[in-house]
């Protein structure tokens, strides 16, 4: 399963340097982070959405992941909204809060409670935070070519031996997702209908997945630990390689447009108080 065929697709952001892409994921999660406004949190996840369709970006992979994070997003607002006014009260200079619903005082665990709007606004500007947070992650991974990455990350005196766990850990995701569509595939040779099953009915049958995939990636660790001694696989400092990357212009650019915007940000956050909650921005 390939979310992304490097040797097809081609974008800006896949022909920037990694390094300028680590520059970019670093000030957008700190300011997804920093931010507490729910529109302007609203607005940085179109951002990213619209960065992640430029990068072309799988179609297939974007709507499994805002599908994935449709429940956690719901549940987030709903338990926002209902159990965390002192919070957001504080977080409004102790303003009262707008209730949309209380239930009687008498209630068991719920009673005296409600869903205040202020609530259900925080509940959405976490949701979209963590979102925007997940969507920012493969702009960089599915953008660049492994070796890419590996020589980005030497370049930036990151031990050999970190950036190679991290560069192999990397190559293994393809492979995974790979065996599990193979093993869900020949289930559905067998005749097993898993469109037509219900929620839970599928969600065993995919949890069934794991132990076949787990002994695959033992497996594989263990070829690979197999290949490593083989060819005298060591951590000396003293090596050469094939990649070689180097700063364009236009990288230059990017990362000074990055860290412009984000010291902006920061500027207006402090300064003005532009990002932090009062209830509507």
């Amino acid at each position: 399963m390939a979310f992304m065929d490097r040797t097809v697709q081609t974008s800006f952001i896949r022909d920037l340097d990694f390094r300028t892409k680590l520059v970019w994921m670093a000030a957008i999660m700190t300011i997804s982070l920093l931010w507490n406004a729910p529109l302007l949190q609203l607005g940085l996840f179109g951002i990213v959405l619209v960065l992640s369709l430029v990068a072309r970006i799988s179609g297939r992979y974007l709507t499994m992941v805002l599908g994935f994070m449709a429940p956690f997003t719901v549940f987030l607002i709903v338990m926002h909204g209902l159990f965390n006014t002192v919070q957001v009260q504080r977080l409004m200079g102790g303003a009262e809060l707008t209730w949309l619903l209380r239930f009687p005082a008498d209630w068991a665990v719920i009673g005296g409670r409600g869903a205040t709007l202020e609530g259900l606004l925080y509940g959405a500007n976490v949701a979209l935070k963590s979102v925007t947070l997940l969507l920012v992650l493969p702009l960089v991974v599915l953008t660049t070519d492994v070796d890419e990455m590996l020589a980005g990350l030497i370049q930036m005196r990151v031990p050999y031996v970190v950036a190679f766990i991290l560069s192999s850990t990397i190559r293994f995701f393809p492979l995974l997702f790979s065996e599990a569509q193979g093993i869900i595939d020949a289930q559905r040779l067998r005749g097993l209908a898993i469109e037509k099953m219900n929620f839970l009915k599928r969600a065993r049958i995919y949890a069934g997945t794991a132990v076949p995939l787990i002994l695959s990636a033992l497996m594989k660790s263990q070829q690979l630990e197999i290949a490593l001694y083989s060819k005298a696989f060591s951590i000396s400092p003293q090596r050469s390689n094939y990649h070689e990357i180097k700063f364009q212009p236009r990288d230059a650019i990017v990362i000074a447009w990055g860290v412009g915007t984000l010291a902006v940000v920061l500027y207006l956050y402090m300064q003005f108080g532009i990002g932090q909650f009062t209830g509507i921005w």
